[in-house]
């Protein structure tokens, strides 16, 4: 399994995956320096996180990274046919597809917390070109507290990601689950419904919006955790060429 782990990260140095994983969470910066050195009003790092970055990351930005991660992650195989020469090593299937789904999970791992960090450093440089300096300290404890929670909660959304960019050749079905998902995700984030929280693409949403419990964190990972058997089960008997 370490073996397969050292092999999917040396592929990556060759795929747009790691540039995508450096532009996505760059994005929430670039707006938050934006929108801080722009404010007619103070701005609070209160609302520069859990009103600004973190809800227009978890709502659209994360999702469609995740789903174009997962696509790339997919296509380093089918491009060059490498599921077959994979599967000629002696073996387990399952190992294979396990190191690949850690290697979806720790990216949008990576994502989450670079995310968290250029915001930082973004609104530092809105406040140095505005003068406004927010009133407020930095929420170093309501990040740590939430940002587990919404990583376990996307969690079972990486898992069907990298499931579904494993299992089709065609790169347009996994980012066509990623983007109808985001869809669903932002429609119900506009009705405040609450009849989709079990929804996977919701469930970051809900997780930054409402103050979960630990159990909820705990579920969503037994969810996440009962998806990668029946993907690994799936894609073992699958015909991936």
């Amino acid at each position: 399994m370490r073996h397969h782990l050292g092999v999917e990260y040396r592929k990556l140095s060759g795929s747009l995956a790691i540039l995508l994983a450096i532009l996505a969470p760059a994005l929430p910066a670039v707006m938050a320096l934006l929108a801080v050195s722009t404010s007619d009003r103070l701005m609070t790092w209160q609302i520069i996180y859990f009103q600004f970055a973190l809800p227009i990351w978890v709502t659209f930005l994360m999702p469609m990274a995740i789903a174009a991660f997962a696509t790339l992650l997919g296509q380093i195989e089918y491009r060059a046919n490498g599921w077959e020469s994979m599967f000629a090593l002696p073996v387990h299937k399952y190992s294979i597809f396990l190191a690949k789904m850690f290697v979806g999970i720790s990216g949008a791992v990576g994502m989450m917390v670079l995310m968290l960090v250029l915001t930082a450093i973004g609104a530092s440089g809105g406040i140095a070109l505005s003068g406004n300096v927010p009133p407020d300290n930095f929420p170093w404890m309501q990040l740590l507290d939430k940002t587990p929670m919404i990583l376990a909660a996307s969690a079972p959304l990486v898992v069907i990601q990298m499931w579904v960019a494993m299992r089709f050749a065609n790169f347009v079905v996994p980012l066509a689950s990623g983007i109808t998902g985001t869809m669903v995700a932002i429609a119900v984030a506009m009705t405040n419904t609450g009849k989709a929280d079990w929804f996977p693409w919701v469930m970051p949403f809900r997780a930054l919006s409402n103050n979960q419990s630990p159990s909820a964190a705990l579920l969503a990972l037994l969810a996440a955790t009962g998806l990668t058997v029946a993907a690994t089960l799936d894609l073992s008997r699958a015909t991936l060429r």
